[in-house]
């Protein structure tokens, strides 16, 4: 009988020359209505922009502290180490005219504080899928 080695894959390496499409992170801010309706009028304001890797994930559901489904994690965003400060789970990213919402914030990557990871959902490409944000 041969001996069998198993095939170990190598871990994807990040390098500069990868974040080559430019994201934009917004905050959302809820404006005063003035007409009566239920519904409020919301902003996004554009807090920086950078340049980030994007990846397409298959999709994983991420649970809060009650075992209650938050989101399906549809991207990745790896962007540099520094960039992670200012960004929170309550921002937007803007990518390519469609919208995503922040899930979860991985920020050292591989242990050498050079790339963080934004994992996201895809909410829309318009600001009304946005508004209906919780």
């Amino acid at each position: 009988m041969p001996n069998c080695t198993r095939i170990k894959p190598k871990p994807y390496k990040i390098c500069t020359g990868d974040l080559r499409y430019q994201i934009t992170i917004q905050q959302r801010t809820k404006l005063s209505n003035n007409l009566g309706n239920a519904e409020p009028n919301i902003k996004l304001t554009t807090i920086k922009t950078i340049f980030a890797l994007q990846k397409s994930v298959n999709g994983e559901e991420i649970f809060n502290d009650s075992n209650l489904v938050i989101g399906k994690i549809t991207d990745d965003f790896y962007i540099r180490y520094q960039e992670l400060s200012g960004i929170t789970k309550t921002n937007i990213i803007s990518s390519g005219g469609n919208f995503y919402v922040i899930q979860n914030i991985i920020p050292n990557l591989q242990g050498h504080r050079q790339f963080g990871v934004l994992r996201c959902s895809f909410k829309g490409p318009d600001t009304l899928q946005v508004n209906e944000l919780e």
